[in-house]
């Protein structure tokens, strides 16, 4: 496992395996998705595959050997349907098809991205379509709706791109068959199973439409006419081994074929095809190619967002499409000796290219590059001289291509590192442990450790991390405002106060164990990034397990709540995440008392560095300093909890942070300001708080000292709490409140997101209540004096108002073909 595919897929097929059978439910909605959300555009995204029903035969301790089955099934289905596709296409041998097959199962998206498994299908399906838009023009019985069906329901996302391509491709064969009047009906036709394959896949596409209008397509993209690198250094990408971590992020997309089939896919355009066949394949070819960079493409391709690392996520089609124009010219293809010279100079060029920019990218090195310039002179031998001249020319050509995806396979997967697969399993098994016992307690968990941002998936709880592309940006907003650590997709569980631990319903923390030190070494938990949570002294040891420790906050809010106070969005100040949780605070327990109180910070000391300006607190390196630090010296009044405010942009790239000689994680993901917890319960003790400089300037101007009166915050949340009513999850998609009597007209408020599916029924008034949004965030209505006893259930409209759809079409389409 590696980068997504271990902190985040492994999480959802983790959820999927546990709940598929027992709790299906829970995959329309999951308290385990950040501070609770929907599920189905998750699934659609990431689960939807029919691939993973295979893993509901696999024990939970072999999941991970269930995903390798998985990913293994789908590269070898994605050869298999190519070789299918290809056979009927073509009359060339089995070994030119196997070889093209090969190819295309191992491509260089499929390299890059096999970790993304669940883009895989689309690979599978983009010959499978194709072919069945091949019989609209022979005039057969087409499977078209079924394919596009399959597009949409096994990844949306991929699915579309294959669709567009499809789409392509229709206009191509149009413009190049002799077809006379048919084109109009042959195109009404196409037209006609697109729209049906789509509209029986409503109960996806629909309620992931509306999920993500509210998540990740509420950001606007910037549609410009630049270009994302320059094109041309897309060549490079044609070597082996040509991927890293730099191109998984932010590098070119992978094209990479053997040389051998590019070679013939150039030979296409300089042999004796027709000028039309030229003219429109060469058409659609430069299309693609432009995609791979130019702005207005790129977000065409991928829904109008550019992509979050892994680039030109269409790649394959490029790919299957040099393949197809490769077997067109080994099937037919006859090179004049202007070809064949052209055709040289190409090649020489290309070996040029990639040895002149060697040094000018990471992931060439020397072996690669021999390696690579090998098989260019490999493939034009085939092409000039061994193809359509030699008996052993197919055999010689699939043993090349073998060979060449196996060393690039090999150098390309050598450049990363993989995560232990028993490192994830221990972290599993003993998160298991903890959680199954509080199975029956309506609360949240969380950690001062993670091994993944998805780790309640994992572990079946609820927390309020999350790493999910179809995420809830109103609740991203306010949990960034309140100081947790996030980007536009993912939510960490760094950053937290009391506060904000009882505010959101945080009612137990785990922390490492330490105290039991045998522990066999292969069964030890991994604790990573940990998180500086001194202020859980405050928590009791609620239960003690072999590795891990169970604290219970008693101040934690229940997740459903009566106020008086208002459920108006606070004036937050992004830069200021305490006094925004104290606004909070004070809105919830409709009291103005702070709790928070801003702290003297001494000057400070400088070591090898002098001050900017007029500013005491902003700083320069001094030349020749072998260090550059900036100390302050803090004595702890009190009992109470303090902590410092980094101002946006201190992390790891700027300084490094010690206090009392320990290193800080300054890990950060978006810019924003980040609370660190320096002392509790720790009077009379002296602080030293060290920034070490990493860049030429500094700005502290904004750092500030905080503390929180935990006594005074103990003593509000006691009594707000005690007049709140008990909540129960009745089943997955309900909640159950205990009777009780407001005497006056009150306000009910949750730190449970807002959705429109929300239905809020008082059983003891007879009616539905209207919800709105609390704090902008969470779930809110109005409550009347009386007697309550409310009942929620989720009810996801826009899923159930898909399934009449899906099947109103699929009624139509049996009638219809009755009819027919």
């Amino acid at each position: 496992m590696t980068v997504d595919l271990g902190q985040q897929y492994i999480d959802f097929l983790a959820y999927f395996q546990q709940n598929a059978l027992s709790h299906p439910l829970r995959l329309i909605y999951s308290f385990s998705n950040g501070l609770g959300g929907s599920m189905i555009g998750t699934n659609a995204y990431y689960l939807a595959s029919p691939f993973n029903l295979l893993l509901l035969l696999f024990p939970q301790k072999y999941l991970v050997l269930g995903v390798l089955v998985i990913i293994a099934l789908k590269i070898g289905t994605a050869g298999a349907s190519s070789f299918y596709y290809w056979q009927k296409k073509f009359k060339l041998s089995g070994a030119y098809l196997l070889a093209a097959a090969c190819a295309y199962a191992l491509c260089g998206f499929v390299v890059a991205n096999y970790l993304n498994l669940m883009w895989l299908d689309s690979v599978i399906l983009l010959p499978l379509l194709l072919d069945q838009i091949d019989h609209l023009f022979q005039d057969k019985k087409s499977h078209l709706i079924l394919i596009t069906f399959l597009c949409w329901l096994s990844n949306f996302y991929t699915g579309y791109m294959v669709l567009l391509f499809g789409f392509c491709y229709f206009i191509k064969e149009l413009f190049l068959k002799d077809l006379g009047k048919k084109r109009t009906a042959l195109a009404i036709r196409y037209f006609k199973l697109s729209i049906f394959g789509s509209l029986l896949c409503s109960f996806v596409l629909l309620p992931t439409f509306f999920e993500l209008i509210g998540g990740k397509a509420s950001s606007q993209s910037i549609w410009n006419f630049k270009w994302q690198f320059p094109l041309y250094q897309a060549a490079l990408k044609l070597m082996v081994g040509s991927y890293n971590y730099h191109e998984m992020e932010a590098g070119m997309p992978n094209i990479f074929i053997p040389m051998s089939l590019l070679l013939g896919g150039i030979a296409f355009f300089l042999s004796n095809f027709s000028k039309k066949q030229k003219v429109a394949n060469g058409i659609l070819l430069v299309f693609l190619i432009l995609s791979l960079s130019f702005n207005p493409l790129v977000l065409i391709w991928h829904m109008g967002q550019f992509p979050i690392w892994y680039p030109g996520r269409f790649s394959f089609i490029l790919s299957f499409f040099l393949l197809e124009l490769s077997l067109f010219f080994l099937e037919k293809g006859v090179l004049s000796n202007f070809g064949k010279i052209f055709l040289m100079l190409i090649a020489i060029l290309l070996g040029i290219f990639w040895f002149l920019n060697q040094h000018h990218v990471a992931f060439i090195n020397p072996t690669s590059l021999i390696i690579s310039l090998l098989f260019l002179l490999s493939a034009l031998l085939f092409t000039l001289l061994v193809h359509n001249n030699h008996g052993l020319a197919e055999h010689y050509l699939l043993l090349t291509v073998i060979v060449e995806i196996t060393c690039n396979l090999f150098l390309s997967l050598n450049n990363i590192t993989f995560q232990n697969n028993t490192d994830y399993l221990n972290f599993s098994n003993n998160l298991h442990d903890v959680t199954t016992s509080l199975t029956n307690d309506f609360s949240r968990i969380e950690k001062t450790f993670s091994r993944s941002d998805d780790d309640p998936f994992t572990a079946n709880y609820h927390g309020i991390s999350v790493f999910n592309s179809i995420s809830n940006q109103k609740v991203t907003t306010l949990l960034s405002n309140l100081g947790y650590l996030h980007n536009s997709n993912s939510v960490t569980n760094n950053g937290g106060t009391p506060i904000t631990d009882a505010i959101l319903g945080i009612k137990y923390y785990l922390e490492p164990n330490y105290a039991h030190d045998r522990i066999k070494p292969e069964l030890k938990m991994q604790f990573n990034n940990l998180n500086n949570r001194i202020d859980l002294e405050n928590y009791l040891i609620h239960k003690e397990y072999s590795q891990l420790l169970l604290l219970k906050n008693p101040s934690a809010t229940p997740l459903i709540y009566l106020t008086q106070g208002s459920l108006q969005v606070p004036d937050f100040d992004p830069a200021n995440p305490l006094t925004n949780q104290q606004l909070l605070l004070n809105q919830i327990t409709d009291t103005n008392l702070p709790v928070i109180a801003s702290t003297f910070l001494p000057n400070p000391e400088g070591t090898g560095v002098d001050h900017q300006s007029k500013s005491i607190m902003a700083f320069h390196k001094q030349q020749n300093a072998t260090i550059s630090r900036i100390r302050f010296t803090i004595n702890i009044p009190n009992d109470n909890d303090f902590y410092l405010q980094l101002p946006a942009g201190i992390n790891t790239d700027s300084a490094s942070l010690f206090i009392n000689n320990r290193q800080i994680n300054l890990d950060d993901r978006d810019v924003q300001a980040h609370l660190i917890n320096l002392a509790s319960h720790q009077r009379g003790t002296q602080m030293i708080i060290s920034f070490v400089m990493h860049h030429e300037t500094i700005d502290l101007s904004e750092l500030k000292l905080w503390q929180i009166d935990i006594r005074a915050l103990n003593q509000r949340l006691a009594d707000f709490n005690s007049q709140q009513p008990k909540i129960h999850q009745l089943g997955d998609l309900s909640l159950i409140s205990n009777p009780f009597v407001t005497k006056s007209a009150v306000n009910l408020a949750s730190s449970i997101p807002y959705s429109k599916n929300w239905l809020i029924y008082d059983l003891k008034q007879n009616k539905l209540l209207t919800i709105f949004p609390a704090y902008h965030a969470f779930l809110g209505t109005n409550l009347q004096e009386g007697k309550h006893q409310l009942l929620l259930i989720y009810l996801p409209f826009t899923f159930l108002i898909g399934i009449l759809a899906s099947l109103f079409t699929l009624l139509f389409i049996k009638l219809h073909n009755r009819v027919d």
